[in-house]
């Protein structure tokens, strides 16, 4: 198979002030936004269930049946006696599937099959932690970049599958594709089969943190010695570095230095070398000073299991993987803008302002697309007033988040969630869980702007409200959507969630499943006397400003 990659146009910019939008523009918003649902709803019915259901495997579920029933054709087993339940909580299951492996002249012998065999027989690893509908998930995206359909990736597939982290260069002269691709392609066959590719995304989506650490040891240990030295370090940076500088984003002036720092906290024994040890140790403690690049702020404590947030992880290949990459380079962006401009008090046009931001280019999968940012210097004030720093938000929404991730073994955009209400919007949540992407109706996109005075006015007012803090708002290919606080952040667990809207008329979830609504609610709040009535004041106040 020959692979072929045809250069894209260079990515270019434009950002504009202008006035309302037109009438064609609004009338594309529900067309716009009814594509964009469909499509999501038919990736959420793939491999069998719905909402936020999941068929977690247990160690005693046959984890190698299911790997079985979801490889390529061509790739599956044709022994019967090879493709027989593995039972990965069973020593003697292991031993059959080894002995049966070993027998079948139709098994390939490569690295990647027998570290795989060993998987299934391994309860925790994080191929065990995959449910069902993950599988199929994970099969459908495999076929998706495999444009050849010979059941295994090439760089170029891998790179065109990557999107804007490969960004407008051949696969073979970006440095960052081919550290990702040699270390998915864990026999060095120059392809990525479905195993090598499906136990790689095992460990960057399911992996515990210290075997996302081992996995990113290896990823920049370029000459697999056992030991990251200075140059390698930097060669890794050098190519993060390249694709936000093709994003057209800021990066440091010294890369040096930021070699420097992150040697001087992880190379605790000061032999000019970090080993595997030293980097889990100290990317464990530190972990915002790999995720940050040494772009943004070093902020956090020492690196812990992540709130695991429902909906759908978007990793590359993923139906919405463009989509996505495209937001969180639009709205990096966008923020880059507002802050050139910093008013010290806002006027009537701050309100109605809005600029376009140019995202031309081959790999979002669009032949044009555009972010659109509304009042950006409004809700740059409002992030302001909750004590949200440009650095905090854009280390949650950011591309440089998903390229220092990597340096965590982590592949981190954000999770996909179908509404449970009867709006069918989308939600799109951070991938530390600080945010809500929602995609917003264009009624909902129309109020938001004709009132977005008085909302600024009366949070800036009552800073104890209880209304939802919008952050951000935007458009992008037509589909309007919101930046907001997300409440359920939280270690504590969650044991009930209410929908309240104050309405009495089909205000109940009889289903018992999702959220219950206000007629429900039956149960007593215990607050200290001096917290009721200042609450009980906050919702007074806030019902008669909705009125």
């Amino acid at each position: 198979k020959k692979d072929s990659h045809k250069k894209s146009r260079p990515l270019s910019e434009t950002s504009r002030a202008s006035e309302d939008e037109s009438e064609e523009e609004e009338q594309e918003v529900d067309k716009a936004q009814a594509q964009h649902q469909q499509k999501e709803g038919e990736a959420c019915e793939a491999g069998g269930g719905g909402g936020d259901e999941t068929c977690t495997l247990s160690p005693s579920t046959s984890i190698g049946a299911e790997v079985q029933r979801n490889l390529p054709m061509s790739t599956q087993r044709s022994d019967p006696s090879s493709s027989a339940p593995i039972d990965s909580s069973s020593a003697t299951s292991c031993d059959a599937a080894a002995s049966s492996s070993s027998s079948s002249s139709s098994l390939p012998s490569s690295r990647s099959e027998r570290w795989e065999n060993d998987c299934l027989c391994e309860p925790s690893v994080p191929l065990a932690r995959i449910s069902q509908k993950e599988f199929a998930e994970l099969r459908e995206q495999f076929s998706l970049m495999d444009t050849g359909g010979n059941q295994s990736l090439s760089k170029a597939e891998f790179g065109q599958a990557l999107g804007l982290l490969a960004n407008e260069d051949e696969a073979d002269q970006n440095a960052l594709v081919n550290a990702l691709f040699d270390r998915f392609d864990s026999d060095g066959d120059g392809w990525i089969s479905y195993t090598e590719f499906l136990l790689s995304l095992a460990v960057m989506t399911k992996g515990s943190p210290d075997e996302k650490l081992s996995f990113a040891f290896d990823i920049i240990d370029r000459d697999h010695d056992g030991a990251i030295d200075h140059d390698e370090m930097e060669f890794m940076l050098k190519s993060m570095y390249g694709v936000l500088e093709k994003l057209k984003l800021e990066v440091p002036t010294d890369i040096c230095a930021v070699v420097s720092s992150i040697f001087e906290s992880l190379d605790t024994d000061k032999d000019g070398k970090i080993s595997l040890e030293e980097y889990k140790k100290g990317a464990s403690q530190n972990p915002h000073l790999l995720r940050g690049l040494g772009l943004l702020s070093n902020e956090g404590k020492a690196m812990q299991e992540d709130i695991r947030s429902s909906g759908r992880s978007v990793t590359f290949g993923h139906t919405n993987w463009s989509l996505v990459l495209s937001m969180m380079v639009g709205m990096r962006r966008a923020v880059m803008e507002a802050s050139k401009e910093m008013p010290k008090v806002l006027v009537p046009r701050h309100f109605t302002s809005k600029n376009v931001i140019n995202l031309k280019s081959k790999r979002f999968g669009h032949s044009t697309a555009e972010l659109t940012d509304y009042a950006p210097q409004v809700f740059r004030k409002m992030r302001d007033l909750v004590g949200i720093s440009n650095e905090a938000y854009m280390l949650s929404l950011g591309p440089e988040q998903l390229l220092g991730n990597l340096l965590l073994g982590s592949i981190s955009t954000m999770n996909v969630k179908l509404s449970e209400g009867k709006s069918g919007s989308f939600f799109y949540i951070s991938h530390d869980g600080h945010y809500l992407v929602k995609t917003i109706s264009r009624d909902e996109k129309r109020a938001l702007k004709e009132n977005l005075a008085n909302y600024f006015e009366y949070l800036v007012e009552h800073p104890d409200t209880l209304m939802c803090r919008i952050l951000g708002f935007h458009s992008i290919s037509g589909i309007p959507f919101v930046v907001m606080k997300n409440v359920f952040h939280t270690s504590l667990k969650i044991h009930e969630i209410y929908d309240l809207k104050g309405s009495e008329y089909g205000r109940t979830n009889p289903s018992g499943k999702g959220p219950k609504k206000d007629l429900d609610f039956k149960r007593k709040i215990n607050l200290p006397s001096d917290v009721a009535s200042k609450f009980l004041e906050q919702v007074q106040k806030d019902s008669e400003f909705f009125q």
